[in-house]
C-alpha cells in the first residue's frame, strides 16, 4: 500500500480510473489505480489546490507530462469512432483551498449521478454482525451460532445482521423450488441442513430484535459442484492465455472448485439479478450484502463477450440495486469493495471485509484523508470483520475518524461471535461501542 500523497517530478506521473485498457488499449498497467476519477494537485505550502475530475461511469487516464512540461496535466481516453460518429468527453476543474475531501465532494456533486435517493437507516448502524453459518459451541456442528448470538444483539448495539453460508453452492444460492438442502458440504463437523423457512425465521427474529436483517450474495463465484455449472461455464472469466480463471476460495461452503465469473457476460448478469430477486421475494430482508465487488475490475479475454470488466460490473450493480429497491423504498444493496474497488458508487454503501493487516491494519489505510471516502462519499460504511477481535483497535480508530461501523462476526476468522467472547474482551468492546453510539 502506498501513500495517496505523491510527489510528481520531471519523470511525470500516469494513473488510471477503471481499467488502463479502457482508457487506452495500448496500456495494460498503471502506476496508480484510482477509486474515483479525481486528482488533486497542489504545491507544498501553497494556498490553492487544482482538482481535476470526470464522470463516474467513464474510464479515464490522468497524466503529468515528463521533462520541461512536467507541471502540465492531461486527462484522456482513446476512443474509436466510425464515420459520422461523435464522442463528448466531459471533464471538470475545481480551484479550492481545502484538501482532497473537497475535491471528492465536488466529484460526488457534479461527476456522479445516483439512481436512487440515499437511505438514512444504514448511517445509523454502528455495529454490523456477520455470521458464516457458525456453530453454537467452539468445536460443534455449524448452524446454531446465529440464534445464540442474536440474544446478545441488543447488548452490543447491533444495527444490521447478515446471514452468510446458508446456500447450496456459490452461484446457485437459492431457488424457490428447493425447500431444503445441505449447506457447508465440506465442513469438518458435517454439512448443515438448511431450509427456506429456517432462513426466513432468522430474518423475522432479527427484525423483532430491532436489527436490520441482511442476506449474503457473492458477486463473481460459481462452484463447479453446482447443478448450474455446465449451463453457466461459458461465463467464466478468460485470462490472457485463453484459460478459464479459477477463483481460488476453498472454504467449507465449497463442493468442488470455484471459478471466477465475468460481469461482461450478459448470462451471468441476468442470473445474479434473478438470484437477488428470489432472495428478496423469499426472505424479505432489509438488505443484500454483496461479496468481493472489487473483482469487477480487470479484463476478460473471452472471444465473444470479452473486454474491461468494469462496464458490465457497473451495469450489474445498477441492475441489482434496482431489483432490491423494487421491493421497497428502504431496501438496500451493499458493495464489498474493501477499498480496492468503487462499486459502492452504484449501491447504498459498503459492507466488505477489510479486517486484515494489509488493509485495515495498515496505517496508510486509515491515514486522513481516508482514501475510500473518495468513492463512498456520504454513504454508510458497515464493514464485515472476520478478524474483528484481533484488529479491534484499528476498527475503532476508523469508526472514530469517519463514522464507519465496527464489525463483529462468527463462523470464520476469530470465530468467537458474541456469546463466547471472554469477559475482558467483551467489556472493552462494549466500552468502545458506547463511544460510537
Amino acid at each position: 500500500m502506498k501513500d495517496c500523497r505523491q510527489t510528481v517530478g520531471s519523470e511525470g506521473f500516469l494513473c488510471h480510473y477503471l481499467e488502463p485498457q479502457a482508457s487506452d488499449p495500448r496500456q495494460s498497467t498503471t502506476r496508480a489505480s484510482l477509486l474515483a476519477p479525481v486528482v488533486d494537485v497542489f504545491a507544498d505550502g501553497g494556498p490553492c489546490h487544482i482538482a481535476l475530475f470526470t464522470p463516474s461511469t467513464e474510464p479515464v487516464l490522468f497524466q503529468a507530462h515528463q521533462g520541461p512540461s512536467s507541471k502540465a496535466w492531461r486527462l484522456a481516453r482513446r476512443v474509436r469512432l466510425d464515420p459520422y460518429e461523435s464522442h463528448v468527453f466531459t471533464a471538470y476543474l475545481l480551484l479550492h483551498q481545502g484538501d482532497a475531501t473537497d475535491a471528492w465532494k465536488a466529484f460526488h456533486q457534479f461527476g456522479h449521478k445516483e439512481d436512487f435517493p440515499l437511505l438514512a437507516w444504514p448511517r445509523d448502524v454502528r455495529v454490523h454482525y456477520f455470521d458464516f453459518l457458525s456453530a453454537a459451541t467452539a468445536d460443534g456442528p455449524r448452524g446454531g451460532g446465529y440464534d445464540l448470538d442474536l440474544t446478545h444483539f441488543r447488548e452490543f448495539h447491533v444495527g444490521m445482521a447478515t446471514q452468510h453460508g446458508y446456500y447450496l453452492s456459490y452461484g446457485d444460492f437459492i431457488h424457490p423450488d428447493r425447500k431444503e438442502w445441505k449447506a457447508m458440504p465440506t465442513d469438518a463437523a458435517g454439512a448443515v441442513t438448511m431450509t427456506i423457512e429456517k432462513i426466513k425465521a432468522r430474518v423475522e427474529a432479527t427484525r423483532r430484535a430491532g436489527v436490520h436483517p441482511a442476506i449474503y450474495l457473492h458477486y463473481t463465484i460459481l462452484d463447479e459442484g453446482s447443478p448450474l455449472f455446465e449451463s453457466m461455464k461459458d461465463s467464466i472469466l478468460v485470462d490472457a492465455n485463453g484459460n478459464p480463471t479459477p477463483f481460488g476460495w476453498e472454504g467449507p461452503d465449497v463442493i468442488k472448485k470455484t471459478w471466477r465469473m465475468s460481469p461482461t457476460s450478459s448470462q451471468w448478469r441476468y442470473h445474479l439479478v434473478q438470484q437477488a430477486r428470489w432472495i428478496m421475494e423469499l426472505f424479505n430482508p432489509d438488505a443484500i450484502v454483496l461479496d468481493e465487488t472489487f473483482t469487477a475490475l480487470g479484463y476478460d479475454h473471452h472471444k465473444t463477450h470479452g473486454g474491461p470488466l468494469s462496464k458490465g460490473g457497473i451495469e450489474l450493480m445498477r441492475r441489482l440495486r434496482a431489483a432490491v429497491r423494487s421491493f421497497g423504498p428502504d431496501k438496500a444493496l451493499f458493495a464489498s469493495d474493501c477499498s480496492m474497488g468503487n462499486l459502492c458508487l452504484w449501491g447504498d454503501g459498503e459492507a466488505g471485509d477489510h479486517c486484515y493487516d494489509r488493509l485495515l491494519g495498515h496505517e496508510l489505510y486509515r491515514k486522513p484523508p481516508i482514501r475510500y471516502m473518495a468513492a463512498l462519499g456520504e454513504k454508510a460504511w458497515l464493514p464485515c470483520a472476520w478478524l474483528y477481535k484481533s484488529l479491534w483497535p484499528a476498527q475503532v480508530d476508523l469508526a472514530q475518524k469517519v463514522g464507519a461501523a465496527v464489525g463483529v462476526t462468527n463462523g470464520w476468522g476469530d470465530s468467537l461471535g458474541l456469546a463466547r467472547l471472554l469477559q475482558d474482551a467483551r467489556q472493552q468492546m462494549l466500552k468502545d461501542i458506547a463511544t460510537l453510539i
